[in-house]
């Protein structure tokens, strides 16, 4: 793994607040995803990771997790236990610069192997991992890209626009609030949770369905149907459906 190189530090002097450019985006966007997903993009990446502070820094540790990739792939992940084998967790374990990580220059086999291809077939080949630390531990924030191999142009480019991503990689810690998901979920803990409504209408959206759709199957009306899916989100604490589903998938509250 490649690290890219930390930019000079600033003078000491009197400590001032710094605001994020931006920061406040997220916050007051109906739909945080497409906030952050397009300043990924404007910055050359295909999608963000969030991996929400561990007890503590090494691996493997049990991570939550907040991502703009599908939510078939973050399932698929927590299903394999990736985490433990994930380079973006791996080369940053007991680290406090960003990483630099290249899919197609790993050379690998068993489970490191299948998380490069699963992963590559996501869409996520190579990017930079960004490790925060906070107060209840460390938190990962990877940009995540489809390109592999990473060319010299390619690897100039980011380093040319570290700063950027480390501004971006704390305003979007500051705004994800990932809880860390249970260690043996059961049924009985989701359904105190989640109304047996609620818990269909979220789980027939994860597989792709409409409001109408769900309607037609639970012979109730679409109203009704977007009345149970907007408790799901209070309950959960989400912004949308998709936050909702990857914030039920983490507490093993969807399957």
């Amino acid at each position: 793994m490649a690290q890219v190189s930390r930019p000079r530090s600033a003078a000491h002097g009197r400590p001032v607040a710094i605001l994020v450019p931006g920061a406040d985006a997220i916050a007051n966007a109906g739909d945080p995803l497409s906030v952050i997903l397009g300043w990924a993009r404007g910055l050359g990446f295909d999608g963000v990771t969030y991996f929400a502070p561990a007890d503590a820094p090494a691996v493997p540790v049990p991570m939550a997790s907040w991502s703009t990739w599908d939510a078939r792939w973050q399932q698929a992940y927590r299903d394999s236990d990736y985490a433990s084998v994930d380079p973006r967790l791996v080369a940053t374990a007991g680290q406090s610069l960003p990483c630099l990580w290249d899919g197609g220059m790993i050379v690998a086999r068993g489970r490191l192997r299948r998380f490069l291809d699963d992963a590559a077939r996501a869409g996520v080949r190579s990017g930079v991992a960004i490790p925060i630390g906070t107060a209840r531990g460390r938190a990962i924030v990877a940009f995540d890209s489809s390109v592999a191999p990473v060319t010299m142009p390619r690897l100039a480019a980011i380093r040319e626009r570290l700063g950027e991503l480390l501004w971006v990689a704390h305003a979007v810690h500051a705004s994800r609030q990932v809880d860390r998901p249970p260690r043996a979920p059961s049924r009985t803990d989701a359904q105190r949770a989640l109304s047996d409504r609620e818990h269909d209408c979220l789980a027939m959206s994860a597989r792709g369905l409409t409001s109408r759709d769900i309607a037609v199957k639970l012979g109730i009306a679409s109203r009704t149907v977007d009345f149970h899916v907007g408790r799901a989100l209070v309950k959960l604490a989400a912004i949308n459906r998709h936050e909702a589903i990857a914030k039920a998938m983490a507490r093993g509250w969807l399957s």
